[in-house]
């Protein structure tokens, strides 16, 4: 399923050079989601929990977490 409103995701991090990226948004229950974006597609790759690592291309691996402005 393709992407189709983009104004709910809020980026965090570029992944990989070739348009993957990964977005924050928050669940109807209140508990938030990241998730792995292959952006030229719009569609979900994978979702990760706060907390988890990811390894970025060419950058320092990353732990995710709520960014304050939320």
């Amino acid at each position: 399923m393709a992407a189709e409103d983009w104004n709910l995701l809020r980026p965090v991090a570029r992944v990989s050079r070739s348009g993957r990226r990964i977005f924050v948004c928050r669940l109807a229950d209140g508990r938030w989601c990241f998730v792995l974006f292959d952006c030229p597609l719009g569609l979900p790759i994978t979702v990760f929990r706060e907390g988890m690592v990811i390894t970025r291309e060419g950058k320092p691996s990353l732990r995710l977490g709520v960014p304050r402005e939320f």
